[in-house]
């Protein structure tokens, strides 16, 4: 009878009607307890709606917010390197895992103003956190920049499978420095804490 619950019914005319880039299904203890097929489900609503469904068995008692950040970044690659994709050039630079829980907004645009002050071709929009386009077109990344710990996780997955580099760098203190434009022997750069990301 699950099909025809009202939550089932309710997430596939919502998506219908606004025609998300994608649905994902999250849980919490409940779900987990009493067992919930999370992936049957997203599956079965992908189905009916031809949106990319994901379902994460998320318990909210095990793992932190970071868990859940890698868990969907690798869905969505998963994902997209299933389906076609076009190939581009190697020319963006992406900041992998930030989330507004890391980061706050002025600083995170700081940094992205800064970077594109260097030369660099930023994939996330000015502002955004993310970009479906990074999940769609991973091979298009030529260099990620780590700033948390679920963009290590993620440049290191992105290294291991697409041979993506990474630079690790994140300012921390009460006085939390400006990253600042370097200039040294004609490379250019971004200082991030004790790392040099070159352009």
């Amino acid at each position: 009878l699950f099909p025809y619950t009202t939550l089932f019914r309710s997430i596939i005319d919502n998506a219908l009607e606004k025609q998300p880039k994608f649905i994902a299904i999250i849980g919490s203890p409940v779900p987990n307890v009493i067992g919930f097929d999370f992936k049957g489900v997203a599956n079965a609503i992908e189905k009916r709606t031809g949106i990319p469904t994901f379902g994460f068995a998320t318990a909210g008692i095990k793992g932190s917010y970071k868990d859940g950040i890698v868990m969907a970044a690798k869905a969505l690659f998963e994902y997209y390197d299933s389906h076609d994709q076009k190939e581009e050039a190697l020319k963006y630079t992406a900041f992998p895992g930030i989330s507004p829980l890391d980061m706050p907004q002025d600083i995170y645009e700081n940094i992205q103003r800064q970077a594109e002050t260097n030369g660099a071709e930023l994939i996330q929009e000015k502002g955004m956190y993310g970009s479906l386009d990074f999940y769609k077109n991973p091979r298009s990344i030529k260099q990620n920049v780590v700033l948390n710990q679920a963009g290590y996780e993620i440049a290191k997955y992105m290294q291991e499978k697409y041979g993506t580099p990474f630079t690790i760098g994140f300012s921390i203190g009460e006085n939390q420095p400006e990253i600042n434009a370097i200039n040294e022997s004609s490379v250019k750069g971004l200082l991030i804490a004790d790392g040099v990301f070159k352009i």
